[in-house]
């Protein structure tokens, strides 16, 4: 019965490496280990079981969150070509737009869960799936470190591979990877594409929200 499995949550702002997580999630799932699984990219409520989070920095999502609305209106050769606008920089900042929205909800999760909220930091898990299921094996009570060399399946190249066989981000296979998914998932990358005389700007913005939250350091890195 599925009261009976461990509940396991995902949930985390888009474009830091949820569909990753939830790739390998499930692959667990059709495997010898069974837990009930659902995923979100917004505030869940505390239940029982655990939820997974996975932490970017802020300005690493603003970058890819661009790249994807370039994307949707084919407009993705613009990518290489320049930065981001001031006016784009602002639209990600606006308290109603829909990283902050879902930030806030990620925030107050990691509030209403404690302990039983896993932070997985991007910098440590991409491409590395052993320190993933190291998360998972905890909260489970089993040693998942065999399944290691079969989650080369989900790594960042092999996805992006898929990714390159759809035109844009509206269109997408059923494995859950889109057009345009995957980019170099680079960490800090967003120095390349924010202009310089917008750091500061960006950063304290983040800051105002982020200075609050225990967690801050995890979503904008020094």
């Amino acid at each position: 019965m599925i009261e009976d499995l461990i509940s396991i949550r995902l949930t985390g702002v888009g474009r830091s490496g949820t569909t990753y997580l939830k790739q390998i999630l499930t692959y667990l799932n059709r495997k010898e280990l069974q837990f009930a699984l659902n995923s979100h990219h917004d505030y869940v409520g505390k239940e029982n079981g655990y939820i997974l989070i996975p932490c970017r920095d802020l300005r690493d999502i603003m970058v890819s969150r661009w790249r994807i609305i370039l994307s949707e209106e084919n407009r993705y050769n613009e990518v290489e070509e320049r930065m981001m606008t001031k006016e784009e920089i602002d639209i990600e900042l606006e308290d109603n737009s829909i990283m902050m929205h879902q930030f806030g909800g990620i925030i107050s999760t990691i509030n209403d869960w404690g302990e039983n909220a896993i932070l997985l930091d991007y910098h440590k898990f991409l491409n590395n799936p052993k320190y993933i299921l190291s998360k998972i094996s905890n909260i489970v009570g089993k040693d998942l470190e065999c399944y290691v060399e079969e989650l080369e399946e989900f790594s960042f190249s092999k996805n992006k591979k898929i990714s390159e066989k759809y035109n844009n981000f509206l269109t997408w296979g059923g494995v859950g990877i889109h057009g345009h998914h995957c980019y170099k998932g680079e960490v800090g990358g967003w120095k390349k594409y924010i202009p310089d005389q917008y750091h500061n700007y960006v950063y304290n913005k983040l800051l105002l929200i982020l200075k609050n939250h225990k967690e801050w350091k995890r979503f904008i890195q020094e």
